[in-house]
């Protein structure tokens, strides 16, 4: 059977698999497919078969003779620089009625879609998602060449099962399960971020313990961020020493997000994301609006000054119609 990848595009939020059956029988099959397993190869030494998870579909009644793609649907934003083996099951049963002719085929799907730099390499599949002489290889996938070779949000990519990203390797790994003592009235065990381990609080501190302290602290303070666990992507700015926090460059601001919800090396928080308005950061762009007040503020008073003038002729005008006419007297000449 004919198996792959459909063609993968820049904005496409589904991977989508396929199988090519074709029906060779005399009578009429219900079709079904689903996953029996998929497996990812994380790296030379590693594969993960608890990441991938692909959706079948029902066929319904397949007709004897037809040629059909049976498709798997994978959602994920990161379906680039993936490599995985997904063991898929086509189930079918007759149609005749209480029918118990079943039988299901198994097929594997092997799919690769890592980024390539030269097209000759580039494989069909992935010709609509980059352009091999522009892309960026990143130094390992789960840098996001598409974003700067910035660190992936690891939680959306491996589905929760490898949430925390290791700065130093630029690698995402699975976060381990630190459980204690239930019997205890205190916790004994607890999950360090900053290392993504678990430490016993029974342990004495030991001399190795507090040496490995200083040199992280010395570590942080000299790279930063570089290995303190905070997964802050400054898209437009730098980050700040002290807040640990971006200071975002000119006409760039930060959506805001609730500092309850934040969790120390698990998440990305994308900051200096949003372009803020034209009229609110260049000068350039408020000239017009301030020669525009300028002119309303002028015709305003040219208005007024208008209005304060008309209204003083008018009573000048009324003072000159109420003053008494001058009465000339004449002598009365005697007859």
């Amino acid at each position: 059977m004919n198996s792959g990848i459909m063609t993968l595009r820049r904005d496409d939020m589904i991977v989508v698999l396929f199988v090519t059956i074709h029906h060779h029988g005399e009578r009429a099959r219900s079709v079904v497919a689903t996953m029996v397993e998929c497996c990812e190869k994380i790296n030379d030494e590693e594969t993960d078969c608890d990441i991938i998870q692909i959706h079948g579909e029902h066929l319904g009644v397949v007709q004897p003779g037809s040629t059909l793609n049976v498709t798997f649907l994978y959602p994920n934003v990161y379906g680039y620089n993936r490599r995985a083996s997904c063991t898929v099951g086509i189930w079918n049963r007759g149609e005749e009625s209480g029918s118990d002719d079943t039988n299901v085929i198994r097929h594997k799907i092997e799919f690769e879609t890592m980024i390539r730099n030269s097209p000759e390499e580039t494989p069909p599949h992935l010709q609509g998602l980059y352009n091999p002489d522009k892309i960026v290889k990143c130094e390992t996938i789960d840098l996001d060449p598409f974003d700067g070779c910035n660190p992936v949000d690891c939680r959306l990519k491996y589905s929760g099962r490898r949430s925390y990203f290791n700065r130093k390797r630029n690698r995402c790994q699975r976060i381990p399960k630190c459980t204690g003592d239930p019997n205890k009235e205190l916790p004994d065990v607890v999950y360090v971020p900053m290392s993504n381990t678990c430490r016993n609080l029974d342990k004495a501190v030991k001399r190795k313990d507090i040496v490995s302290l200083i040199n992280e602290k010395y570590e942080i303070e000299s790279n930063d961020l570089e290995t303190s666990g905070v997964n802050i992507q400054c898209h437009h700015g730098e980050i700040d020493v002290r807040t640990r926090l971006c200071v975002c460059d000119k006409g760039w601001t930060s959506v805001p997000f609730d500092p309850e919800e934040y969790n120390q090396g698990n998440a990305i928080y994308h900051m200096c994301d949003k372009k803020c308005h034209p009229d609110d950061t260049s000068p350039v762009n408020k000239v017009p609006i301030f020669i525009g007040l300028a002119l309303a503020v002028l015709i305003l008073f040219l208005i007024l000054t208008c209005e304060l003038f008309d209204l003083y002729l008018m009573c000048f005008n009324f003072n000159d119609e109420n003053e008494p006419e001058e009465v000339t007297f004449y002598p009365v000449s005697q007859h």
